[in-house]
């Protein structure tokens, strides 16, 4: 799994903060390589990557300290397929596609040869999107892929792809977008799914949003073992849904991002809870019992 994020409207001081924020909360989605996908109100396109946060956060600031973006895409990448480079590093550009993609699609790695990574490869697809054969099967291709935003720099267009086996986020206050909550007491609304790959000129027409939710008290990440546990059971018993549909720990996700439980792993589904004895991710967000708190 990999992190993203979505800024609007920000310096390169204003995003050198929220940055730090984010990648911080989210550096358990990886932290093989970082990038920036900064796009001007005139779609001019810019590209920063590193193979360290630090480093990118340096070259920001040096290189376009005073700039301010209408939109930009921060990555961080936890490598699955494909080795640990900057040529492998997001955004990753084929022709005139860039992408960023949170997911898994080991299939598309036979449609498209002479590629080092998944990314790559859909990048490629999506690229060559309007060929007729492409686009008869482009869909049946991507699927399993999780979460791509990808900007076509010739067109100035952009292109969205969800399903079930990746989340993401908006942030109602700031209207950011994340894989995750990552900020203290605020709302957020789920994005859902696509049907298909959604090719927009605006950015803001990409996505269709769902129910809302919010996040009362982001607990202290490096809670105690013991608490792990408990915590998931007491949020079962706070929301009266019945035990039995969480017979394993990834499947509580439900209820927050309102799809069921992960039976995507052929696709590369995202095993959040599979990493919680890390993260405990129960506690940093699900939990509203102040004795959990540090």
């Amino acid at each position: 799994m990999c992190g993203i994020a979505v800024f609007k409207n920000v310096s390169t001081n204003e995003l050198c903060e929220e940055l730090k924020e984010s990648w911080t909360m989210m550096d358990h989605r990886g932290t093989d390589s970082f990038g920036l996908l900064m796009v001007r109100s005139n779609g001019v396109v810019k590209m920063l990557k590193a193979l360290n946060n630090e480093d990118l956060l340096r070259k920001l600031k040096s290189t376009y300290k005073d700039d301010e973006f209408e939109l930009i895409v921060a990555h961080n990448r936890k490598a699955s397929i494909g080795s640990i480079n900057l040529n492998l590093a997001h955004p990753v550009r084929i022709g005139n596609t860039i992408v960023i993609h949170n997911g898994t699609n080991s299939s598309i790695m036979n449609i498209v040869t002479d590629v080092e990574s998944d990314t790559q490869a859909i990048a490629s697809v999506i690229d060559n999107r309007n060929n007729y054969f492409v686009k008869r099967y482009i869909d049946d291709w991507l699927l399993g892929s999780g979460v791509i935003i990808a900007y076509d720099v010739s067109r100035k267009k952009w292109l969205f792809w969800k399903d079930k086996t990746r989340p993401l986020v908006q942030s109602i206050s700031d209207n950011y977008y994340y894989s995750e909550p990552v900020k203290l007491g605020q709302k957020y609304r789920i994005i859902e799914n696509t049907k298909s790959l959604v090719e927009k000129k605006n950015f803001n027409n990409l996505f269709k949003k769902g129910k809302r939710f919010s996040v009362d008290d982001l607990l202290y990440p490096g809670c105690c073992n013991t608490c792990r546990r408990s915590m998931l059971i007491d949020y079962v018993e706070e929301i009266e849904v019945p035990k039995s549909k969480f017979k394993s720990k990834r499947n509580s996700m439900e209820y927050i991002y309102g799809y069921g439980p992960y039976d995507y792993y052929g696709y590369g589904g995202e095993d959040i809870y599979l990493d919680y004895e890390e993260i405990c991710w129960e506690c940093r967000v699900l939990g509203k019992n102040k004795k959990y708190k540090k």
